[in-house]
């Protein structure tokens, strides 16, 4: 298996900058939504680390799902 290092031609933003903002985003949808009832909803494949992430920094109650898409034929873009 290929580690996604060697493939990377840069790093856009660094560890610490993104999991602070990922923080912050946690943050202010817990002061958005003090009452809880809050669905994370996740597109998989791709979302899934960035949801975990967000969710742990959400200090409400909430619940997650997912849901899962495709594009019709091979290099479709529309659904």
């Amino acid at each position: 298996m290929q580690r996604y290092q060697d493939v990377l031609a840069e790093i856009l933003i660094d560890t610490e900058t993104l999991q602070a903002r990922v923080k912050e985003l946690g943050a202010q949808i817990s002061a958005d939504y003090p009452e809880g009832e809050l669905l994370l909803i996740c597109i998989l494949r791709g979302g899934v680390p960035f949801m975990v992430d967000l969710s742990r920094h959400i200090t409400t109650p909430h619940m997650m799902d997912f849901m899962a898409v495709s594009s019709y034929g091979v290099g479709a873009r529309t659904s």
